[in-house]
């Protein structure tokens, strides 16, 4: 009997960011990728959106008003076992996290070496690293359940 193969989603990305044009560029340039792009505008509304819906990335900024990208980044790092982690109580996975910054003096030293954090990439972005920097990222990470 032939096999039949499954059909793969496209992978899913987050992208957190305060400043609407950076949101429409990644968004623009991710789905050109083919990838499925999901948008947040503060921290709370990444986590909203993280406990609604599973993702493969998350690209997060770190400088944001209210909840920072920095506080959503830290909740998510004392999260146990982080990769492996039921995610608010579901079984998603919480995705790994590629810190996007207006300068790497604004990054405390400790997190760029925290547990899910993947990159750094320092706005202005280049588009090509960017584009390069996740497509590694995600044929190297498992889709999230």
């Amino acid at each position: 009997m032939p096999q039949i193969e499954k059909a793969s989603r496209p992978k899913r990305i987050l992208v957190v960011d305060d400043d609407p044009m950076i949101r429409l560029l990644f968004r623009t340039v991710f789905e050109k990728q083919g990838y499925e792009v999901r948008l947040a505008a503060s921290g709370s509304q990444a986590l909203a959106e993280l406990h609604a819906h599973h993702f493969d990335l998350l690209t997060l900024d770190i400088l944001m008003p209210g909840f920072s990208g920095a506080q959503v980044q830290d909740l998510l790092s004392r999260m146990q076992g982080y990769g492996h982690r039921e995610a608010y109580g579901s079984q998603k996975r919480l995705p790994p996290i590629l810190i996007i910054t207006g300068g790497l003096n604004n990054v405390p030293g400790d997190m760029l070496y925290a547990e899910g954090v993947v990159g750094v990439l320092e706005k202005p972005v280049d588009v090509k690293a960017l584009v390069a920097l996740v497509r590694g990222i995600l044929g190297m990470a498992k889709t999230a359940a």
